[in-house]
Order: structure tokens, then C-alpha cells, then sequence
């Protein structure tokens, strides 16, 4: 899999068990108020099965 700044990250073996992709996200913010509330991202990730 390649990250965002194109850097591949070995998954392993698929299995059952959870695999730290090593994402992170920042923010900001811009202008106006802060205000509460959920957060949520969508991200596209492309596997590459060899």
C-alpha cells in the first residue's frame, strides 16, 4: 500500500488481526469560531496484492 507522500507500507499477510497503517491526519483552524462536533474523514487507500 503507498501512503499519501507515496511510501509503501508492508501489510503482511492478510489475516483476522488489526494492522496499524500508521496514518495520522492535522488541522487547523482558518477562520471564525471553533465550534464542537464530530469529525469524521474519508481517505482512499489502494491496495496492491502481489
Amino acid at each position: 500500500m503507498r501512503t499519501g507522500s507515496a511510501n509503501t507500507v508492508s501489510l503482511g499477510t492478510v489475516g483476522s488481526t488489526p494492522v496499524d497503517l500508521g496514518l495520522t491526519a492535522t488541522y487547523a483552524r482558518t477562520t471564525g469560531q471553533v465550534t464542537a462536533g464530530n469529525v469524521q474523514s474519508i481517505i482512499g487507500v489502494t491496495f496492491v496484492y502481489q
